[in-house]
């Protein structure tokens, strides 16, 4: 897996890479998939994050000759697990955090490498709402905030289901829209910005920033309410104990010496009867390789991806596509304390603060972990210029100065503290990827073929930001090169399917062109 002295084969435009490797036996969903492919196709995998490992691993499985090429020195992408600079063995998640009960393909392969996992216990938090800190009331208890009507019975919960609720009555998840005019509208809005045409209360709005983060400022209505709507059926999450990384790092070592790290992808080639890559290998920046292959999926992120030439270009619709995709400016401040000493203040499960100060939420990770020693995670979703432009040290004074109230006492108990910004780490130039206001309707195409090229990660799903997505798109784009693979649903997952299938099928084929004509757009009328 991480060969980094392992030598390549160079090769020339004429001879073609043999890809060659063993195929593993594997099972998906209950069958066996050890018969080998009519014919055995030579696949180049770009990226090692988990989009491209199961896409590369389902294929390996079915005897295709794959090699996956990594710019970094290890595997996973935005699953990054570290215990770097903690005690007690604990372990921090730069990355993905969590996995919800409903996300079938996450498990699938979490129970295939029989990974040990916990579940984070139910969450109670608090808050700091326009200055105000406070604990998250228990049921049925008055919240001391300026609500009005039905937004006091569960206003933690009440901005998301109205949203869900809008969307659902907006196209009823049925094939086409029922007024394209209208979603286009929804669609150019951000979630702030209906919340607030729709006369929710400030103090509403400011507890629905800080119990989900400041991306609700910038996502877009549209993509935010499908994605309330499958939420619904959320009742736990849980994490891999040792480190989420596991499940990445797990699918490497299956794959072995197909997956090549320290290659930075220059070039991609189509031509008729094959598809080329051209790369450079770490040390050796002076001496380009070409890898040949009959199909090339694509699982890098967006950001990186359309910085590649492609020759010949991509049409270009998807063009203005991969464009338009933006990654957010996630950050995590990795903190270790003496004690758990939240546990005092009445906060219970992963998220224990929420605030609409640009020091978004601070989530309990130890709480599944050994020791005495408290482990937690201070989470940005977006950027925030008061912030992002200090000094890490000036930035961690201040980020402890905005959570003096809502966790009082972390200053002194803190004993470890280091911070890690997506939007700089070049391979990736960003944290969690949407769809802004105005192009939604791009979900529809980012996911299609251009001939032997395919595209996967999470950006292409209607999960990005997740492992599911990563994953769903992983297995998706190997079988348009091997429709044998198969995913076999269990009955409860077929309705959940379904659900995305026809979320996405609301994405109209008809507004593409409007999006690229006119994509600043931005709506001044209320939903309905």
């Amino acid at each position: 897996m991480r060969n980094s002295s392992h030598e390549p084969i160079r090769i020339s435009r004429r001879t073609g890479l043999q890809l060659g490797a063993a195929a593993a036996l594997g099972v998906w969903a209950g069958r066996s998939r050890a018969t080998q492919p009519a014919l055995s196709q030579r696949v180049v995998v770009l990226g090692a994050g988990l989009a491209g490992l199961t896409a590369a691993l389902e294929l390996s499985r079915r005897g295709h000759d794959v090699r996956v090429l990594e710019w970094q020195q290890r595997v996973g992408g935005r699953v990054y697990s570290t215990s770097r600079g903690l005690a007690q063995g604990q372990v921090a998640e730069l990355g993905a955090a969590r996995i919800p009960d409903i996300h079938d393909f996450t498990w699938h392969y979490v129970r295939q490498f029989n990974l040990a996992t916990g579940q984070f216990p139910v969450a109670r938090a608090r808050y700091q709402v326009d200055g105000k800190a406070f604990l998250g009331p228990a049921k049925g208890q008055a919240w001391p905030l300026t609500l009005h009507g039905d937004e006091a019975r569960d206003p933690v919960h009440f901005a998301a289901r109205r949203l869900a609720q809008a969307s659902r009555d907006f196209n009823n998840f049925k094939p086409g829209w029922p007024s394209p005019e209208l979603a286009a509208r929804f669609d150019r809005l951000t979630v702030v910005d209906w919340l607030r045409l729709s006369h929710a209360t400030p103090d509403l709005i400011g507890l629905f920033i800080a119990a989900n983060g400041g991306r609700v400022r910038e996502n877009g209505a549209l993509m935010e309410g499908i994605q309330e709507v499958l939420e619904e059926d959320i009742k736990t999450f849980a994490a891999i104990r040792g480190g989420n990384d596991s499940l990445p790092k797990a699918m490497a070592d299956e794959l072995g010496k197909r997956v090549l790290t320290g290659v930075r992808v220059q070039r991609i080639q189509r031509f008729d009867n094959r598809i080329e890559v051209v790369a450079h290998h770490e040390g050796e920046e002076d001496r380009p390789y070409r890898y040949v292959a009959d199909q090339v999926i694509c699982a890098l992120p967006a950001t990186i991806l359309r910085d590649i030439p492609i020759e010949p270009a991509l049409p270009p619709l998807r063009r203005h596509a991969i464009e338009a995709v933006q990654y957010s400016r996630a950050s995590k401040t990795v903190i270790q304390t003496q004690t758990r000493f939240w546990k005092e203040l009445g906060v219970t499960g992963l998220m224990i603060a929420g605030t609409d100060t640009s020091a978004e939420r601070v989530w309990d990770v130890g709480v599944l972990q050994d020791g005495s020693m408290g482990l937690l995670h201070q989470y940005c979703m977006a950027g925030h210029d008061d912030l992002d432009r200090l000094s890490a040290p000036a930035r961690w004074q201040r980020t402890l100065a905005l959570l003096s109230e809502v966790l009082p006492g972390l200053a002194e108990q803190t004993v470890y503290a280091s911070h890690w910004d997506w939007s700089k780490q070049p391979w990736v130039k960003g944290g969690i990827p949407n769809l802004p206001p105005g192009t939604g309707a791009y979900l529809r195409i980012l996911p299609r073929a251009a001939g032997r090229l395919h595209f996967a990660g999470d950006y292409t799903t209607i999960w990005a930001g997740w492992m599911q997505g990563a994953i769903q798109s992983g297995v998706r784009a190997a079988q348009e090169i091997d429709p044998a693979i198969g995913w076999v649903l269990a009955p409860q997952s077929a309705s959940k399917r379904a659900k995305e299938l026809q979320a996405v099928a609301m994405l109209s084929q008809d507004r593409l062109a409007a999006v690229v004509r006119e994509p600043s757009r931005r709506a001044i009328l209320l939903p309905c």
